[in-house]
């Protein structure tokens, strides 16, 4: 990792070496304007990017260029949503307003005067705009038309000359906050005006940003301080932040809050994040990428948005539940095909080149289990403690904690998956058969399960109650008791697609499964009958299923070539994580797996 100056280290804790899961939106997902200017999540969930080229919309997949009254590519400064849902942009000496369907530009006689540069705020009270330094109002006046008119009196004006320079709008509850010259200065909804300066403890400088807090504390960012108000108190103090030194050039981009409550403030260098009592620092070396931003947003599902110039548009995805690695913390070479845990607690992964083990959660992985090979498409660790490893040649290792290793058997096909059962057996999945070992503590050697056809096995699972199923080129089966039976998949009450690639089934009977094409089914398992509904979600349309698993909170983990998608238990997408599967786009690999973290409650994926 890059070395901070000791002086900043008392300050920032800097991020372990976990790299963030960052997903970049450009031309090749429609986004064409790559300055963007600001970010709005509407209530009605759509995301909204403003550029120097045009206004954009996401949905869900890919980026669409919004029209504003026939103009295409109109630079855009600002955007806001006001209480009764419209939607306003400013654009050139141009306001535009509507919604998802469409938009109109004001007529001259609606808004005159207007400058480049405008900014816009929605308070519950109204929508302010700021415009050429000046605070306007804009009100309905009938028939679908609008007029603008000063929002404050010439009194007011006069007593306060600073709202003559307004370079920056934030609304707090029903608080207007404007950066006001080099003051600060917030209005209420009965237009009184309070000014912010050194005798309140706010320095001279180009305020762009103020956040409250969850515990009702004001945050302030300027071009060169951050300040803090705590609940109650009368005036601010500066509140140190490592590297926040005015170098950056234009806007700042604004305060947001995580769904933790924790303050997040961009920076060139990345993001610092405000928690238990002290600054956590998040830059390249996490995978975030440097540059001047203007904007920054948490979106609903708890994602990080950030705009960077001249890249477009960077998301990090699962922010603070998705956990990821790669090789510039020593991991081996993706693919990843297995991960487990040893019994000290270290992370083991096994990837297309050899398994990396990570002995800390902040350390990284250096070389582990090298005579288990290559391609480790499966991990296990059994209950003395020992680790055993099967190879994509077919090779299964036994590893006992002392750090012996011997080579237990060899599989007659390619390998593709291994489980240890509630039982203890060991189960292992080939090209070309099914396989066992029942009693692979005591010496047990490999048998092939003759009760199962000599086909391809796909997946492997088992169940709370003991049931062991396997997916295969010829269908799903279980094993209950001694007694092994084929059960019926049918899609939409029709005949499904024999070859079955991925499955996961919940304690309650609920099954989520996925063919060697694209899409994704779910159903109820009644009996001896599954009948499945394809998942309508777009994300899904065209790619094929390479990994799918379910963890402790009832969540369903799906992987994709192009990332990731997390569903509830209805078949709801709550989550997605966007960034690409690398070496997982072959029609047939080896099985990626996820496994449970340390405390059972999220999957980390490779």
């Amino acid at each position: 990792m890059a070395v901070l100056l000791p002086a900043l280290l008392s300050l920032a804790d800097l991020a372990g070496a976990q790299s963030a899961s960052i997903r970049r939106y450009a031309h090749d997902q429609g986004l064409l304007g790559l300055a963007g200017t600001c970010l709005l999540q509407t209530r009605a969930t759509l995301l909204w990017v403003c550029t120097e080229s045009g206004l954009y919309r996401y949905n869900g997949r890919s980026f669409q260029q919004v029209m504003l009254d026939g103009l295409r590519n109109e630079p855009i400064t600002s955007m806001t949503e006001a209480a009764d849902g419209r939607l306003w942009v400013a654009g050139f000496q141009a306001l535009f307003v509507g919604d998802e369907h469409g938009f109109r530009k004001l007529a001259p006689d609606e808004a005159e005067h207007l400058q480049e540069g405008m900014l816009l705020a929605s308070p519950s009270w109204g929508t302010v705009l700021a415009n050429g330094g000046t605070l306007e109002r804009l009100s309905a006046r009938g028939n679908g038309h609008w007029h603008s008119e000063l929002l404050l009196d010439t009194a007011t004006r006069v007593r306060v000359p600073e709202l003559s320079k307004v370079l920056s709008l934030s609304v707090e509850g029903d608080t207007l906050w404007a950066g006001c010259a080099k003051r600060l200065c917030a209005i209420d909804a009965q237009r009184k005006v309070q000014v912010y300066g050194p005798d309140q403890g706010v320095p001279d400088d180009r305020w762009y940003s103020v956040l409250r807090d969850h515990d009702g504390a004001l945050w302030v960012r300027g071009t060169g301080n951050l300040l803090y108000r705590a609940p109650g108190a009368s005036k601010f103090s500066v509140r140190p932040l490592p590297l926040l030194d005015g170098s950056t050039i234009g806007r700042q981009a604004p305060l947001v809050l995580d769904r933790e409550g924790r303050v997040l403030v961009r920076r060139n260098d990345g993001l610092a994040r405000w928690e238990n009592g002290r600054w956590r620092s998040f830059g390249a070396d996490n995978g975030l990428p440097p540059g001047s931003s203007d904007a920054i947003l948490v979106d609903r599902d708890g994602d990080v948005w950030m705009t960077v110039d001249g890249e477009g548009l960077v998301r990090w995805a699962g922010y603070e539940w998705i956990e990821n690695w790669d090789v510039s913390q020593g991991m081996p070479a993706a693919p990843t095909w297995s991960i487990a845990r040893d019994a000290q607690g270290a992370l083991l992964v096994g990837n297309e080149h050899g398994t990396g083990c990570q002995v800390d959660p902040g350390g990284r992985f250096v070389p582990a289990l090298q005579a288990s090979g290559i391609q480790i498409v499966g991990m296990q660790r059994s209950a003395d403690g020992s680790l055993w490893t099967l190879n994509s040649a077919g090779f299964l290792r036994r590893t006992w904690p002392d750090g012996r290793s011997a080579q237990i058997a060899k599989l007659p096909r390619t390998a593709r998956r291994l489980l240890i059962d509630r039982q203890g057996r060991m189960w292992m999945l080939s090209a070309g058969g099914l396989f066992v070992i029942r009693r692979p503590l005591e010496g047990g050697t490999m048998e092939a399960v003759t009760e199962m056809p000599t086909i391809a096995y796909t997946d492997v699972q088992q169940t709370a109650n003991g049931t062991l199923w396997v997916s295969t080129a010829n269908g799903l089966f279980r094993l209950q008791g001694a007694r092994w039976s084929r059960v019926e998949v049918l899609v939409d009450g029709g005949t499904s697609d024999p070859w079955i690639s991925k499955f996961h089934i919940s304690d309650s009977g609920e099954v989520w499964l996925a063919f060697y094409r694209p899409g994704l089914w779910h159903g109820m398992l009644l009996g001896e009958r599954l009948d499945l509904q394809a998942i309508s979600d777009e994300a899904l349309r065209d790619v094929g299923v390479y990994l799918m698993r379910g963890d402790s909170l009832g969540r369903v983990w799906v992987g994709h070539a192009r990332g990731v998608e997390v569903y509830d238990a209805s078949g709801g997408r709550i989550c997605r994580s966007r960034k690409a599967c690398s070496g997982t786009t072959s029609p047939k690999p080896p099985s990626p797996r996820i496994r449970m973290g340390r405390s059972g409650s999220a999957p980390r994926a490779g």
